[in-house]
């Protein structure tokens, strides 16, 4: 049995006009496109790997706007998620963020702990302890100095006395040191210098030149501090230093503490610091140092209120 169509075939029913494909592009035609949509894609993602945008308004291809999204949901695809915490809050009052700034503020307090007048009161009062018993060195004075017969006070009689030759005097400037020296300990004394316009206060090495002009300076083995025609105070250094003081003390405080290398000086009354000489000459040396006084300057006014070494601690008077 045979099988027949039941139509024949005709060339007219299998001709292909080509005009049916006439609006196909071409396979070259078409792959460029997609090339040219991939390295338009490709240079948004590097955008946004780079941490830039890309315009919302830019023109798509064709090809990209059937699956087109917002520049959003692009960098949510292509970057990765930043890490959160959640909200910043700020440090509650008294936190633990706080702590090493009261911890900071409360050791700036501990290390000016001398600034506290109820320190440095209980302070001055142990240096009271270490009080010595200083008496004037006549031998030493300069020819216009008066020492009293007790060695506790001298004056500046303004004329030049006829005293004897010693090799430890002063003869170019109105000094005087006194009897005793020390080498080691802590040593505490006080000067009432009243009103005195002119006074110069410290300490000096046993070996300081007495004789001709005399700079006093640490290098020169002076630790001194003074009042100069009744408005500045300063500290004998190297240059000099200005220094600061409530009111015009009336009496001067000096303490000498060999073992820190340190001389002090306070305003006595007030129990108020004036000046720290934080190194007296090397100490790895045998040193003496003395206690040392001076009515001023020779060309100064002249004063006849003299100098007097404090004999008692009297806050009354």
């Amino acid at each position: 049995m045979s099988w027949e169509p039941e139509l024949p075939l005709s060339a007219s029913a299998i001709t292909i006009h080509e005009s049916a494909f006439g609006n196909v592009p071409e396979r070259g035609a078409q792959n460029k496109s997609r090339v040219d949509s991939h390295n338009r894609n490709e240079g948004r993602f590097s955008k946004l790997r780079n941490g830039k945008g890309i315009p919302e308004t830019q023109e798509r291809d064709p090809e990209s706007q059937q699956n087109s999204c917002s520049v959003e949901e692009l960098r949510k695809k292509f970057e990765p998620p930043a890490l959160t915490h959640g909200p910043e809050k700020p440090p509650q009052k008294g936190s633990r963020v706080d702590s090493p700034k009261r911890v900071q503020a409360n050791f700036s307090k501990q290390s000016k702990g001398n600034e506290d007048p109820v320190i440095l009161e209980r302070g001055f009062f142990k240096m009271q302890r270490y009080k010595v018993d200083v008496t004037l060195n006549a031998d030493t004075a300069h020819p216009r100095l008066e020492v009293s017969e007790d060695g506790k006070s001298m004056n500046d009689t303004g004329v030049i006395r006829q005293v004897p030759s010693k090799e430890e005097r002063f003869d170019s400037h109105i000094f005087v040191l006194a009897k005793e020296g020390y080498t080691s300990g802590r040593k505490y004394w006080e000067v009432d210098v009243g009103k005195r316009r002119n006074w110069i206060l410290g300490v000096a090495s046993e070996s300081v030149a007495r004789k001709g002009t005399v700079n006093l300076s640490p290098k020169n083995g002076f630790w001194v501090i003074g009042l100069t025609d009744g408005e500045e105070y300063w500290a004998h250094t190297d240059p000099w230093t200005r220094l600061t003081a409530s009111g015009r003390p009336q009496k001067i405080g000096v303490f000498l503490d060999i073992s820190a290398n340190k001389l002090s000086f306070y305003d006595a009354k007030k129990k108020s610091a004036l000046y720290t000489f934080t190194s007296i000459g090397d100490s790895r040396l045998e040193r003496k140092f003395i206690p040392f006084f001076s009515t001023g300057s020779g060309v100064s006014a002249l004063d006849t209120e003299p100098l007097k070494i404090v004999q008692g601690f009297d806050d009354d008077d």
